[in-house]
């Protein structure tokens, strides 16, 4: 089934990634989104957005972006193929903490890196599946 961009962003959104509330492509800026993240943590609701642009896609091996408005991060996925058929998804990201948060200091980086690691495992788990429905398929 196609999706439009839109679609898309939003199927995605929601099957892997926690603490996102909405991404939507930028109108008439190719490779923009805006992104907002919303979660509560330390017992406060918070709120963040930006605009990330996407960099030239190395192809079956990296995505990256960087922020131009709004929260100031950037990022890579990089998949690395394995002999056995494998892939390993690795992700890095760079943010500058929002002042807000400047107060919970020690305890937002391993808050951040748990939540990331659950979206990745999702993530694992979905493109299992994705993986597994198109093999299926191949067999008809």
């Amino acid at each position: 089934e196609n999706l439009n961009s839109k679609e898309y962003l939003q199927h995605v959104k929601a099957q892997l990634f926690s603490v996102l509330d909405d991404v939507e492509p930028v109108p008439g800026v190719p490779g923009d989104t805006k992104w907002l993240l919303k979660t509560n943590q330390f017992g406060q609701d918070f709120e963040f957005s930006w605009v990330a642009r996407d960099l030239p896609p190395v192809k079956k091996e990296k995505i990256h972006w960087f922020s131009t408005d709004g929260l100031n991060n950037k990022g890579a996925v990089t998949f690395d193929q394995r002999p056995d058929g494998r892939t390993v998804v690795r992700m890095n990201i760079s943010y500058e903490v929002p002042d807000v948060l400047v107060p919970f200091g020690a305890a937002l980086s391993p808050l951040v890196a748990s939540i990331l690691q659950a979206d990745l495992e999702r993530f694992g788990a979905f493109s299992s599946k994705v993986v597994a429905a198109m093999g299926a398929g191949k067999r008809r």
